[in-house]
Formats: structure tokens, C-alpha cells, sequence
């Protein structure tokens, strides 16, 4: 049996984990690892350690499916929204200027589920309204380097300009994405790049497609022809 070993338990390491039980599972075992005490990457969801009534995305607040995916990732569109981990999202999204045919989705149970859904372990409570704000990219540029307990009392300062009878929060977590969008892909390879081939070493994610949802099911799907062309009858140790 061979042993594959994915190293990033974000939206591509879960779904890439997902089909290959699905397709491979006499032929292979899995192991996820993740830098992160959670699953999630960039799709994570918070949740303060002292409540279970309310949550908060930090990356990802909604899902965008594009016409030109439409058929070719509806399998996991419609599992996502049968199983109630997606929902259709018709509220007005402020300054988004959609293609014709796209269509929006939001998650119930944070964005997190989705990647705990494909990991087979989508079970969190409903939780309550939380309120996330992100800077841009400008301010996040400039303050980069600066400890977030120096940064948080400027975004609630300007926070409260924009929103003077907002309620005092619960809880409040500040978080500083160091790597957030990928602004120029990988060239040449479209989803993965196989880096070695014995024993065989692939990588993938969003920096070799594209930076949204369907660029990372886009990836997961390229490395997932990669791994079951080379596994085809071998036996050996696989990272991603």
C-alpha cells in the first residue's frame, strides 16, 4: 500500500484527501498535516476559546461560483450545498460586479466546515453574528511587522468612526495574514507542479491556478490526476 502524505489542511490538502479515499482507498494511506493546531488555512474560522454562540471567518466571507467552473466542479458544488455546508448567499454584496451565470454562497457553520466537511469532520453548533473587518492591502503593507496588540486600536478607531453605536464586542481577535491572495501564479503549470517524481513530491494550491475557491478545487483536481496516474500499482511514500 502506498503512503501519501499531504502537508496543508486548507480548501486543496482537504479535497485533494477527500477523493483520493473516495477513488483510491484499497491502494493508499493518508496522513493531513498542518502547521496550524486547525484545519482551515485560509478558509479558517475563530471561535474564542471561553463561547460556543458565535464564530468568525478571518480569510474567506463568501463563495463565488463562476460560469466558466459550472460543469466541471458541479459535483462538488452540489455535494457541498446538499449536505448543508453551503447555502445560496442573495444578499447585495457591496462593489462586487458579477459575470453573467456566477452565483454566491455563504457557509452556516463558518468557512471552516468546508475543509473540516472533506475531511470528515464537519460537526460545529450554530453560532451567533460576529463582525469582521479587513484592512487593505495598503494598510496591511505598512503595518506588516508591527505586533498586532500596536495595529488592533487603530482598526477599532477607525471602526468606530464608520460604526459609532456598534455594541462592545464579546471578544476581539486580531490577525495578520502574511500570505493572503496570490497575485501571480505559478506560469506553465496549471494546478500542480510535480517537483520529483521518485518518490514523488507534488505540489498545489491556489498559487499554481488561481486565488479563489474554485482555484484551489481546480488544483486539487490536477494534483488528484497526477497521484493516480503514479500510484497506479506502486508502493511507496507520496507528499503534496
Amino acid at each position: 500500500m502506498s503512503r501519501v502524505l499531504i502537508v496543508g489542511a486548507g480548501l486543496t490538502g482537504s479535497l485533494c484527501a477527500c477523493l483520493l479515499r473516495r477513488e483510491l482507498q484499497d491502494k493508499v494511506s493518508i496522513a493531513v498535516w498542518d502547521k496550524a493546531r486547525g484545519a482551515g488555512g485560509r478558509m479558517s474560522t475563530s471561535r474564542p476559546p471561553d463561547s460556543s454562540s458565535h464564530s468568525a471567518d478571518l480569510g474567506a466571507q463568501y463563495i463565488t461560483a463562476t460560469s466558466a467552473y459550472a460543469q466541471s466542479h458541479h459535483s462538488v458544488y452540489s455535494e457541498l450545498l446538499s449536505s448543508g455546508v453551503l447555502k445560496p448567499f442573495d444578499s447585495l454584496i457591496e462593489g462586487l460586479k458579477h459575470t453573467d451565470g456566477s452565483k454566491d454562497y455563504m457557509t452556516p457553520l463558518g468557512m471552516c466546515s468546508i475543509v473540516k466537511h472533506f475531511l470528515s469532520e464537519s460537526d460545529t453548533p450554530g453560532r451567533g453574528p460576529s463582525l469582521v473587518v479587513h484592512t487593505s492591502v495598503p494598510f496591511g503593507l505598512e503595518h506588516l511587522e508591527k505586533d498586532k496588540e500596536e495595529v488592533q486600536p487603530i482598526i477599532l478607531q477607525e471602526l468606530y468612526k464608520m460604526l459609532p453605536g456598534l455594541p462592545q464586542p464579546i471578544s476581539i481577535k486580531c490577525q495578520k495574514w502574511r500570505y493572503s491572495q496570490v497575485l501571480t501564479s505559478v506560469p506553465d503549470c496549471p494546478g500542480q507542479m510535480t517537483v520529483l517524481d521518485r518518490p514523488l513530491l507534488v505540489c498545489g494550491g491556489d498559487a499554481f491556478s488561481h486565488s479563489n475557491f474554485d482555484g484551489c478545487v481546480e488544483s486539487a483536481l490536477s494534483v488528484l490526476r497526477v497521484l493516480k496516474a503514479s500510484l497506479s500499482g506502486s508502493d511507496s511514500t507520496t507528499r503534496i
